[in-house]
């Protein structure tokens, strides 16, 4: 469960349930490469992001895991995140977005691993499946990977 009181928003999902925003299922957008991916990603990060049809910023979200709900919900089409996030601040967020039909990767494009002797990610990437791919490698290109 994300709750954001002062939005009057609360997200759920379960293994194997549907994610829900406020009791009512959610999703993420499907793949349009018509428009630009509209997404929330520190200015430094979205600035040389090279993806087809452009990349349009939001202004800047300051709550990761609301930044992941955001995704999941269809606000916005995919979100990057800066290395040191931590398993607290992630695992609910990445359930709702994987029940939503998105995903929270790392630049290798591998699913997060968590409860480890190290809880903290390196840069990671979130958005729906059918455009993710594109991200995780305009990320990666970004990042000298």
């Amino acid at each position: 469960m994300l709750f954001a009181p002062s939005l009057d928003e609360i997200f759920t999902a379960a293994q194997g349930g549907p994610a829900l925003k406020n009791g009512q299922p959610i999703a993420v957008t499907p793949l349009d490469a018509a428009r630009p991916t509209c997404m929330a990603a520190p200015e430094d990060m979205a600035q040389g992001l090279q993806m087809t049809g452009g990349v349009h910023r939001i202004p800047h979200v300051p709550s990761l895991a609301y930044r992941l709900a955001m995704v999941a919900d269809g606000r916005i089409d995919a979100t990057l995140v800066k290395r040191n996030a931590h398993d607290w601040d992630l695992a609910a967020a990445d359930i709702i977005l994987m029940r939503a039909g998105g995903a929270l990767v790392t630049l290798d494009g591998e699913p997060l691993a968590y409860n480890r002797a190290v809880v903290s990610h390196e840069t990671l990437a979130a958005a729906g499946l059918s455009r993710l791919s594109g991200l995780v490698e305009a990320a990666r290109n970004l990042a000298g990977h």
